[in-house]
């Protein structure tokens, strides 16, 4: 049997993905889907790395005309894991109101499918902290061991009246992404915006 060509299924896959993301990216059910879980070396490195040895049973065992029960089985978990798999990469994260709760939750198509609770009785302001980190990347030249690039990100916190308390909330890549969630916590959860300045008595 021949395979189609599984990077052009990927793209193509990957297009009704975005479109989707782009249609259903807000709804007004106070919740907010703000950016992907994970970057793209982050979902490539892990499908080769983690979901490769998977893909390759399916094909192998895709080639066999005729397969035993086992051999079927075998190749249905293979198939299943490695979907799931790729399902689980192309999650979003963002923020997910209900009645007076505040969740940090991962979306598919804009339906939750985890979340966390998050403790905001003690909170009245939120803010954000700009740092920069150096991220390495995978398969990479023995000559350049540490290649890679400089990147910024913002992390959200949760504090109390005098800054002397700070909760994480979410870390974010995009500054407008970061100014849309903060428009969400004060709209939906009366969480004021200030900059970061401890006051230690």
């Amino acid at each position: 049997m021949i395979f189609p060509d599984l990077k052009y299924i990927y793209l193509k896959f990957k297009i009704i993905l975005l479109s989707l993301k782009k249609t259903f990216r807000k709804n007004p059910n106070k919740t907010i889907v703000l950016e992907d879980r994970f970057t793209f070396h982050q979902r490539m490195f892990t499908l080769l790395a983690l979901g490769g040895p998977f893909l390759y049973v399916c094909m192998d065992l895709w080639l066999v005309e005729s397969l035993t029960l086992t051999g079927k089985s075998i190749f249905m978990f293979c198939l299943i894991f490695y979907i799931c798999l790729f399902l689980f990469l192309h999650l979003d994260r963002g923020f997910q109101g209900k009645n007076d709760d505040l969740y940090r939750t991962s979306f598919f198509f804009n339906i939750p499918v985890f979340r966390t609770k998050i403790n905001v009785k003690d909170d009245v302001k939120v803010t954000f902290l700009k740092k920069k980190i150096f991220r390495k990347y995978a398969f990479i030249s023995i000559a350049r061991p540490d290649w890679g690039k400089e990147k910024w990100y913002y992390e959200i916190y949760l504090l109390n009246e005098n800054h002397t308390k700070k909760d994480f909330l979410l870390r974010l890549e995009s500054e407008e992404n970061v100014e849309d969630a903060i428009d969400f916590l004060n709209e939906n959860f009366n969480l004021v915006f200030e900059e970061y300045h401890p006051k230690f008595e």
